[in-house]
């Protein structure tokens, strides 16, 4: 087989493949992307704070700017 040869077959392996992911693609959508998208919110909403405790122990639900930086430091 030479090189010309060589390169036809690889060239036609690689239009199969993108076609056959296009169908995919098609056939089954963005499940992964679904899939992903929920689990970023899942997590998001896991790790929002929506509450603070200061040294004071009184807690603070209207955060400040100042108030996240000083507990931040405190971590």
């Amino acid at each position: 087989m030479n090189n010309g040869e060589y390169n036809q077959i690889i060239k036609q392996q690689t239009k199969h493949w993108r076609q056959k992911a296009t169908i995919d693609w098609y056939r089954f959508g963005d499940t992964d992307s679904k899939f992903l998208f929920n689990m970023v919110m899942q997590r998001r909403q896991q790790n929002t704070i929506y509450i603070i405790k200061d040294d004071n122990g009184e807690f603070l639900q209207k955060l400040l700017g100042k108030d996240v930086f000083i507990f931040s430091k405190t971590l």
